[in-house]
């Protein structure tokens, strides 16, 4: 499982139909009917009009998964949970709208997704919202970690070593060929065409680099730390930004290629770090939250939950053991009450107070006059202090039923 967030500037109009058209990006009919897993197309379309002020309208994405990953429709319920309750806040997310779309015409599975960046107040004020703002990459790698763990996936491993950097909108163009970047193709052949030579072993080095450059007959206009720009004379300097063109404190790119590799092979995930990354992170979206909207989000996110293979299924566990630096994880293997097997370890109780929640948001979600808006955010108001009331009594009925058990350590 993977995250990518997708460069958009429109609004959520062009996002939601192509979500839910019979047609692929390449005009192709679609082999399986997109299915829309949560949130309405129109509310989220008819947002545009409280949006069209800003430079950035929505936030528009995928979570994707490989050919042989799958979810029950309850762990895709719990991932929507899990993913609005970390990237837009357990408060939050009453006030800002999301829209998911399952599409599996690429023979895998694919959540799509469109976020408004627009928090609708109680006061019907509305603020411009950004779920993913920038330096956004630590919690969403955390979060699919944390994800790829607890559905027992192989960790997505960064692959790319020396690679340059194109703005979204140049990787767009290159892709569909269609594009009104002057420069972009010469650019492109240019960058790929020094790539080959790293490759090759003729170029060695930043220094070398830019002595072939400027031998081939480039003018540099200006070398940075990541970056060198090549003047143009019929129009705007290109420029080349990362990868090879970058200092890389002055490295042999061989060096750095090698380096890179050891790295990879002694790289190994590490639940306890990752956690720790993912709450520090959480800390500081719920802080800006609180200032800037007045709520207060919960600091925890979501609690992520290990698993462990047994017999090709998942089990969800809750303790662990230390082994040679690397977590390893272990079911209960003793419960208090004799009369419980390994099924009943998470019980699940029937919740009616968190679906009379789900109705009142949904209430809240299509509001559409203040009177409407007010009496759905009562609803609200209630059911969440009723889902309060029944979580603290479902922790006594649990804390009957399990006596806590201390991890081993070895």
């Amino acid at each position: 499982m993977i995250i990518k967030i997708f460069s958009t500037k429109g609004g959520a109009t062009s996002a939601v139909n192509y979500f839910l058209s019979k047609k692929d990006h390449k005009g192709n009919l679609r082999e399986v009917k997109p299915e829309i897993l949560r949130g309405d197309a129109q509310y989220t379309k008819d947002l545009d009009g409280l949006t069209k002020k800003y430079a950035h309208q929505i936030v528009s994405g995928v979570i994707s998964f490989r050919d042989n990953e799958t979810l029950t429709p309850e762990q895709k319920e719990k991932l929507l949970d899990d993913f609005e309750d970390t990237f837009i806040g357990s408060e939050m997310k009453e006030k800002v709208n999301s829209f998911f779309v399952e599409h599996y015409d690429k023979g895998n599975l694919e959540i799509h997704f469109v976020i408004n960046r627009v928090a609708i107040m109680e006061n019907g004020k509305h603020k411009h919202f950004n779920p993913f703002p920038p330096g956004h990459e630590k919690l969403k790698d955390a979060f699919v970690s944390l994800k790829n763990e607890e559905y027992g996936f192989e960790q997505i491993e960064e692959k790319a070593i020396l690679k340059t950097k194109y703005t979204g909108a140049e990787r767009k163009a290159i892709r569909s060929g269609k594009h009104n970047f002057e420069n972009l193709k010469t650019k492109f052949e240019l960058d790929k065409a020094m790539r080959e030579m790293v490759k090759s072993g003729e170029v060695k080095n930043r220094e070398e680099l830019i002595d072939i450059l400027k031998s081939s007959g480039h003018t540099l206009s200006r070398i940075g730390d990541d970056y060198i720009s090549i003047k143009n004379d019929n129009g705007r300097n290109m420029r080349f930004r990362g990868g090879i063109y970058a200092h890389n404190e002055g490295k042999d790119y061989q060096d750095i290629i090698d380096l890179f590799k050891e790295k990879s092979k002694t790289k190994i995930y590490c639940r306890k770090t990752t956690l720790q990354t993912y709450h520090e992170e959480m800390s500081k979206r719920v802080s800006f939250n609180s200032k800037r909207y007045q709520v207060e989000d919960d600091p925890l996110g979501y609690e992520p939950v290990s698993i462990v293979k047994v017999d090709n299924r998942s089990s969800p566990i809750s303790n662990q053991k230390v082994s040679d630096s690397k977590i390893e994880f272990e079911l209960h293997s003793k419960l208090t009450n004799k009369n419980h097997s390994i099924s009943d370890a998470s019980p699940v109780f029937k919740s009616s107070a968190k679906e009379r929640l789900s109705d009142a948001l949904a209430e809240l979600a299509n509001a559409r006059t203040p009177s409407e808006t007010a009496k759905a955010q009562k609803a609200v108001a209630m059911a969440k202090a009723l889902v309060e009331r029944e979580n603290a009594e479902n922790k006594l009925r649990l804390d009957r039923i399990y006596q806590p058990i201390t991890p081993k350590l070895h």
